[in-house]
């Protein structure tokens, strides 16, 4: 992609999400839809838009049962919480909208169970979406979008690799590069990781984990956690998404672990076939 159409579609997910985040009643409906629609079509977004559907952190259904058994019998009872990472943040917020647009969840009637006011008019209800869900996914959104733009040449005529979009978004198999070989009858995908610098990332986070200031048992315990993503690193079939999924649970260990790991998922080019 051109950095030049990278720029473009930025600037109209930016257009588009204002206009949705300033919505009321009247235009909340065709304003999401016509967001999701530009995210699921357009050459830069729908990447983003898979990256954000199938991250294997997150439930959805799972998250929403919860937070509804915090609604008690009064209007605004409930106790509306997210993740704190923010990519799962993130994916349960744009699965969210998805839901409200295929109108699987009402959006104000979401709203009023979480929002408290003696107010009854939708509008207030729409507000408290935008306000709450709308306008903070947006804003994180627009933060990694930022640092895309940063990362892209000046030059708009210039190709952009796929690996600079998907390194801001974590999820999705990023550190990966799948071939399809054979006919359309008998597919087989091949994973090609590169495996050196994995590895000397994960001794690196060996090193700064040994030195922290923890119990010897909690350092043991994630010293294991390594060991295991080293295992399941191994063999002509490595297991990502265990891998991956065992790495995130480092990251409340401190900022120069989370810099570490974040490296391991998104920094890594695959090798191409020979």
């Amino acid at each position: 992609m051109k950095a030049g159409k990278i720029r473009q579609s930025i600037r109209r997910f930016n257009d588009y999400s204002l206009n949705l985040c300033k919505s009321d009643m009247n235009n909340f409906q065709d304003r999401l839809s016509l967001l999701l629609s530009f995210i699921q079509s357009d050459q830069l977004f729908r990447d983003i838009h898979v990256n954000l559907t199938s991250n294997p952190n997150v439930d959805f259904d799972d998250w929403y049962t919860n937070i509804k058994s915090t609604i008690r019998c009064m209007t605004g009872s409930g106790e509306l919480t997210f993740p704190y990472n923010i990519d799962d943040r993130l994916s349960i917020m744009y699965q969210l909208l998805l839901k409200v647009d295929n109108k699987e969840i009402e959006a104000w009637n979401f709203a009023l169970n979480f929002c408290t006011t003696s107010s009854s008019r939708i509008d207030v209800f729409i507000q408290f979406f935008n306000e709450n869900i709308t306008k903070p996914l947006m804003m994180e959104i627009s933060y990694k979008l930022e640092d895309i733009e940063l990362e892209i040449p000046k030059d708009d005529r210039n190709e952009v690799a796929q690996q600079v979009v998907n390194q801001f978004f974590n999820n999705a198999g990023n550190v990966i590069n799948q071939t399809s070989l054979g006919d359309k009858n008998n597919q087989t995908a091949n994973i090609y990781v590169n495996k050196n610098e994995v590895d000397r990332l994960l001794v690196e986070l060996k090193k700064v984990i040994s030195g922290l200031a923890i119990s010897s048992d909690d350092k043991a315990e994630n010293l294991e956690t390594i060991d295991v993503c080293e295992e399941l690193l191994k063999g002509d079939e490595p297991k990502l998404k265990p891998v991956k999924k065992l790495l995130k649970t480092l990251i409340p260990l401190g900022a120069e672990v989370a810099t570490i790991v974040s490296t391991v998922l998104t920094v890594l080019t695959p090798s191409e076939c020979a």
